[in-house]
């Protein structure tokens, strides 16, 4: 047992939800297939997400949702095989992507409506990650600060 995993970790709220649910996380083929037909595409330098957004005052029923669901937001995360043939570093990356998604996620809980995100990387991503393999969280956690206030301006009109 690690030193630091006892420490409780609490968001700018006081309270201790920074866990990543597997209620929050858009799983199968058919889930995905309709987040990215109905979706907008938004991109920083390193990051792109598409996102489908859903008003309030559209009334629809998703088989996939836990009724503890509670958040308005679900998170699906893509490295393509195609651009990294290494199953390690494609684990890698998603792991920081999700790491990233995590920490921030109290930035998407703010939209007004049912979203679904699917985070994944552009061309520059891919390439910086081809040169830097061993790149670090500080890399990605910018961008997606930097996402989400574009999402946040898109969305929250």
């Amino acid at each position: 047992m690690g030193s630091g995993e006892n420490q409780s970790i609490t968001n700018r709220s006081g309270q201790n939800d920074f866990k990543l649910g597997k209620h929050e996380i858009i799983s199968g083929y058919s889930a995905y297939s309709r987040v990215l037909q109905n979706a907008v595409s938004i991109s920083t330098n390193f990051l792109k997400a598409f996102v489908s957004y859903q008003s309030k005052n559209t009334v629809s029923v998703i088989s996939t949702q836990s009724p503890l669901f509670t958040n308005s937001v679900k998170v699906g995360f893509i490295i393509a095989k195609k651009k990294i043939k290494s199953a390690v570093l494609r684990n890698r990356i998603r792991r920081l992507l999700k790491e990233a998604y995590r920490l921030n996620k109290y930035d998407f809980n703010n939209l007004s409506g049912k979203t679904s995100i699917i985070f994944c990387l552009t061309d520059n991503g891919y390439a910086h990650f081809m040169k830097n393999q061993n790149e670090k969280f500080d890399f990605i956690e910018p961008e997606m600060k930097n996402l989400s206030g574009k999402i946040k301006k898109k969305f929250n009109k």
